[in-house]
């Protein structure tokens, strides 16, 4: 069983997550529903010494962070590199709290790839900043994972809903 079934069935009171979609088969008890793919960006701090780069092969010297779970998405980052030739930029850096996040972008000379919402969020366009590269970013399919056979909550279903069609929007 890997973590995030391990999660799922040791919670007994999670309704439903959303997230990446998990990186190994769960077991049969749930079901899993893709909602969107979304696209990733490179983002820094406002007035980053890199913010003028083109290209990810301008930002393999810097350092970066991971976001996320260690594991899937560090192969996720490396993948990045390597579909275009290059070589894997050091990201000793692991951070799985937004705050944490925001913080560490905005008062250093770090990078991540982020969702690309997030550069232009309310939340994030005062200390962060879009490097825009012309290499596709790919980022990881979110999907709905509840129960199989179980109905959700009224409650529940109505959240899981609103979340599915604002995902809508970011297609």
């Amino acid at each position: 069983m890997n973590h995030s079934s391990r999660v799922l069935t040791q919670i007994g009171t999670l309704d439903f997550a959303m997230g990446p979609f998990p990186s190994q088969a769960l077991s049969k008890e749930f079901n899993i529903e893709p909602v969107f793919t979304g696209t990733q960006t490179v983002v820094g701090r406002r007035n980053h010494p890199l913010c003028g780069a083109s290209s990810l092969a301008d930002l393999v010297d810097a350092e970066w962070i991971l976001t996320g779970a260690a594991g899937p998405r560090a192969t996720e980052f490396e993948q990045q590199f390597r579909n275009n030739g290059l070589p894997i930029p050091r990201a000793d850096v692991k951070c799985e709290s937004l705050l944490a996040l925001v913080s560490l972008l905005s008062s250093s000379d770090l990078l991540a790839f982020l969702p690309e919402q997030w550069a232009g969020s309310p939340l994030t366009s005062h200390a962060l900043s879009e490097i825009r590269v012309r290499e596709n970013i790919s980022a990881p399919r979110i999907c709905l994972i509840r129960r199989e056979g179980l109905p959700l909550t009224p409650a529940a279903e109505a959240f899981a809903n609103a979340l599915i069609r604002e995902a809508g929007q970011l297609r």
